[in-house]
């Protein structure tokens, strides 16, 4: 059968068959380039799961360290605070010292 192009439907046939195999082709190499870039996507998500995953421990390394730092200070106030009672009970000492000596040599 022909058409007023001149065209049969062989004709028709073949061409649209060549189109659908352009179209397969194309969709073909998108397949392809999709594969390709989940297979990038998940190394990406592999690295960054595993860049979090030592960023956690850091993190946790981090915190217990602020930690100790501050039950070592903690201590370190409180033996400040003690060096302070213990100053101070030396300049009582101290002064009655004086009070005496200087008492002392105002009576003489």
């Amino acid at each position: 059968m022909t058409n007023s192009n001149g065209n049969t439907r062989l004709d028709r046939i073949e061409q649209n068959l060549e189109q659908l195999t352009q179209t397969v082709n194309q969709l073909a190499g998108a397949a392809q380039t999709n594969r390709e870039a989940l297979a990038q996507t998940e190394r990406m998500i592999s690295r960054n799961t595993a860049a979090i995953s030592r960023l956690d421990e850091r993190m946790e390394q981090f915190i217990n360290q602020a930690e100790e730092d501050r039950r070592r200070m903690d201590l370190m106030l409180q033996q400040a605070d003690e060096d302070r009672r213990i100053m101070r009970g030396i300049q009582t000492e101290n002064r009655r010292i004086l009070d005496h000596l200087f008492g002392e040599n105002n009576n003489q």
